[in-house]
């Protein structure tokens, strides 16, 4: 028999039940006689389930009890080897095999006595292991033997509780970690032996059911003999909560334990958490009550319910810890628990696991060297009777192994999950550095630089905030992750970062430098370009002033050019009159002299008495003399040429003093008319083009028409768009005065009248949305960090995203989605909006003169639909002037 001793209370706590607790073991009854059913068909079992649900006690307080009373039919003779892998699973077994009960005995040695002897013992067994497949079975052939020929032999049961180290240890490339692949075949060739009676027993965590793939006759096995341990039933629930009450005189309150039952349905931890909190609850009740202790509500609360009872527990036992050694060894107790669990990486399961290690080995990863002395009084704490959340062994030396009771205390008590979770960080960034430093070594990466040197040296530093108290990485804490050369690869890695910040700031010393020169090369610049300013401010006033001068002279030359002018009409017109009393006078004298010549021939002529001739008669018998005739009279008509070279009707001659009319002017209230045959004269004022009927071509759109439509545009904006909007137009055959006036109405109310071509960036938390991973980022084809920003809406309908820039883009044939600035220039926003129109089928109704449908198709509403008929009617008062 092994494992015997008193029972101290009747729930054992975290730990799982021992063999001498088979009394106490209440709710498993069936769930052992399978095991013995499947033990007995294949001499091989494995017992399998989640963290928490019982299997590691019902293999030692139901199965080991049921096979030593002989109920597997195999006699009770049973020689039973408990063991756990551990890192070096091929000395776990031979030492197992060694303890009294198994093969001890017969060789002679006990745990206590001869230690030097043991050793060696424990060498000779785990050589002959390592024979080969058969080892087990020839180092246990002599001490299964019958004592005499006629009798039975006993049967050797091995036990491997908590199988998964077999992949833990392996995984994590410790020596020896190539045993498990022995030690695994050694079992199945053993167990295969029917008449050898060997027997084997595994307990392992369902989530590393998948591991066992890698040993070759392991997965076959397990399918055979595999047991899947079930979660109890309410019925069996109560069995476990009464029955060890019942047995020590003691009773449960029945509708604490009915909540007690509910709340555990919930719980992966279950049974663990359970017995722990009945055993704290225990405790507490037998000291009010020793003769028959009843377990209550009051005892439920004041140890913390059953979800927070582990945590108290564990809470309460580090303030006494604490308290002893000194709040500032506050980081040991943390770096003793972080080196007895491990979180698995993510490609291996990620799961939380324990890692059993020998206290001296503890004591160097901690950094206390040789010296484990000071981890005592923690071990000794949380190990304690009636605490045991810690398990050591007999003994508490340095070879003892450090074990967690159960991995739920690694879920269960907050601060240890902290704790697992800050030591997995820190051991992800200490391989990370390790192997970048090994790649920069080799030359295949470059120096750490910005957000990941900033961490490395945050990971070199540790906790800032705990000062000394604080983790810091050390040699002795990288043995753990690198057991070839810690020394020298902690080293290596360290180096590396250290270099990478002086590199880091050696740059940032050159940027700064550059920074200041760039700064003051600036302000040179800036200060050239004030004084380039000043003179060419200088330089525009005394152009300005010589300008004005310029224009005064102009404006005095040209009057004195005027008044010139004038004056040599008014001579011109003089010397005309001049000539004319001139020519008149003389044609006056040569007629007088003519008549007088006529006179004289007729009649002659007696001198009178003052000498003088009589002046001629105009008749014989007439004795006055003839008049002169009249000069001729100042608006007597002559000739004018027209441009075409022909004689036009005659003009009056200009009257000195009286301004002639223009030829052709026309008498104030006329109506003026074109000369028959000849084309009327053109408006310039108008473009040509017709501007009536929706069936003709549209002519091109004047300023005058973009400021009558778009009243609240600028000048600069109607010029930068005029061209573009019609050349766009044309381009997209929007070329009918209702698509025109429809086309521009829309751009007039989405553009602000040509004024809003680009969206303004806040971010608000509309914009924020155009971000990934956002639904509407993804709907936009927003893929890239900075693409709501890059994509934002331009253009005058608004083009948001990077889906519809690439689109645009191709159909425009420009790049879009490298330069999404151009959507904002007016040639690129007048097409991008026309494309728009045809992509949408707008100008279908625009024919229809369907306001209401083209601003849904545009704001998938009914967005401003008044002032956007107002802006459509406005464009086509302009295009389609009413009828005279």
């Amino acid at each position: 028999m092994h494992d015997t001793g008193r029972h101290a209370s009747p729930y054992p706590g975290l730990r799982p039940f021992a063999s001498h607790e088979a009394d106490l073991f209440f709710g498993r009854e069936t769930h052992t006689d399978r095991l013995l059913e499947i033990l007995k068909r294949e001499h091989f079992l494995a017992i399998v389930g989640p963290s928490g649900s019982g299997k590691s006690s019902l293999m030692r307080a139901g199965l080991l009890p049921a096979l030593e009373m002989g109920n597997l039919g195999s006699g009770t003779d049973w020689r039973i080897a408990v063991l756990r892998p551990g890192s070096e699973p091929m000395r776990s077994l031979a030492s197992a095999l060694l303890r009294p009960g198994v093969f001890g005995a017969s060789l002679g040695s006990t745990p206590s006595s001869a230690p030097g002897r043991t050793t060696d013992l424990t060498a000779m067994v785990e050589a002959e292991l390592r024979r080969g497949p058969l080892g087990l079975l020839h180092a246990s052939a002599e001490a299964l033997a019958p004592t005499n020929a006629d009798g039975p032999r006993a049967n050797l049961l091995v036990v491997v509780d908590q199988f998964e180290e077999i992949f833990t240890y392996a995984e994590a490339d410790e020596e020896h970690a190539d045993d498990s692949d022995l030690f695994v075949n050694l079992l199945l060739e053993a167990r295969a032996v029917s008449d050898a009676h060997i027997y084997v027993v595994l307990t392992m965590r369902t989530d590393f059911l998948g591991n066992c793939v890698r040993f070759p006759l392991l997965p076959d096995a397990i399918n055979r003999a595999q047991y899947l341990t079930p979660r109890l039933t309410r019925a069996e629930m109560e069995l476990a909560i009464e029955g060890p009450a019942q047995v020590f005189g003691g009773s449960v309150d029945v509708a604490l334990m009915t909540e007690l039952i509910n709340a555990t349905r919930t719980n992966s931890d279950q049974l663990p958490v359970l017995q722990h909190a009945l055993s704290r609850m225990w405790a507490i009740a037998a000291g009010r009550n020793p003769q028959a202790p009843h377990v209550g509500w009051d005892e439920a609360h004041e140890v913390g319910g059953l979800s927070g009872a582990l945590d108290q527990h564990a809470e309460a036992v580090l303030r006494d810890v604490l308290g002893v050694i000194g709040e500032e060894r506050i980081g040991l107790v943390e770096s003793l628990f972080a080196a007895i669990t491990e979180r698995r990486g993510a490609a291996d399961g990620g799961q939380d696991v324990r890692r059993p290690q020998r206290l001296a080995r503890i004591a160097h990863a901690c950094g206390l060297g040789a010296d484990w002395q000071p981890l005592v009084p923690i071990v000794g704490a949380f190990s304690a009777p009636g605490v045991s959340l810690l398990q050591h062994g007999p003994e508490l030396n340095s070879h003892s192994v450090i074990d967690l009771a159960h991995e739920a205390l690694m879920r269960q008590w907050h601060r240890l999950a902290r704790w697992v979770d800050a030591e997995a960080r820190r051991r992800n960034d200490y391989l990370r550095w390790r192997d970048r430093a090994l790649e920069h070594e080799h030359e295949r990466a470059g120096l750490l630089e910005g957000v990941t040197l900033a961490r490395a040296v945050e990971w070199l530093k540790g906790d800032p905030k705990l000062g000394d108290r604080g983790w810091r990485p050390t040699a002795a804490w990288a043995s753990r992750y690198s057991p070839v050369a810690p020394e020298t690869e902690f080293q290596r890695t360290t180096s590396f970062i250290e270099l990478s910040t002086e590199a880091q700031q050696a740059r940032e010393e050159q940027m700064r430098v550059a920074a200041e020169q760039q700064r003051r090369a600036v302000i040179q610049r800036a200060t050239a370009a004030e004084d380039s300013a000043r003179r060419a401010r200088r330089q525009l006033l005394a152009m300005t002033a010589f300008a004005l001068l310029v224009v005064a002279l102009a404006f005095t030359a040209t009057y004195f050019a005027v008044r010139a002018r004038r004056s040599a009409d008014q001579a011109a017109q003089a010397e005309a009159r001049a000539q004319l009393a001139q020519a008149q006078a003389e044609e006056s004298a040569r007629r007088l002299d003519e008549q007088l010549a006529r006179r004289e021939t007729a009649s002659p002529v007696t001198p009178t008495a003052g000498g003088a001739a009589p002046a001629a008669a105009a008749t014989p018998s007439d004795p006055r003399p003839v008049p002169p005739p009249p000069p001729p009279s100042p608006t007597a008509s002559r000739p004018v040429l027209v441009p075409d070279a022909t004689t036009a009707a005659a003009a009056p001659t200009p009257v000195p003093g009286v301004e002639a009319e223009p030829a052709g002017a026309a008498p104030p209230g006329a109506v003026a008319t074109a000369p028959p045959g000849t084309a009327p004269a053109t408006d310039v004022t108008k473009p040509p083009g017709p501007r009536a009927g929706n069936e003709s071509a549209v002519a091109r759109l004047t300023l005058a028409d973009l400021e009558k439509i778009m009243p609240a545009s600028t000048v600069a904006s109607r010029s930068a768009f005029l061209a573009p909007l019609n050349d766009a137009m044309v381009e997209f055959d929007i070329n009918t005065q209702l698509r025109v006036g429809h086309f521009l109405g829309q751009v007039s109310f989405e553009s602000g009248d040509l004024r809003y071509l680009q969206e303004q960036w806040g971010p608000t938390s509309a914009q924020r949305r155009y971000e990934p991973p956002a639904a509407l980022a993804s709907s936009l084809g927003n893929t890239e960090p900075g693409d709501g920003k890059k994509y934002l809406g331009r253009g005058i309908f608004q083009i948001v995203g990077r889906r519809n820039y690439t689109q645009l883009g191709q159909l425009l044939k420009l790049n879009l989605v490298d330069n999404p600035e151009l959507a904002a220039r007016p040639d690129v926003a007048a097409r991008t909006a026309a494309a728009f129109w045809v992509q949408r089928g707008l100008s279908k109704l625009a024919d229809a003169d369907d306001v209401t449908g083209i601003t849904r198709r545009i704001s998938g509403g009914m967005l401003g639909l008044e002032t956007r008929r107002r802006a459509v009617d406005r464009a086509k008062a302009v295009l389609l002037p009413a009828a005279p």
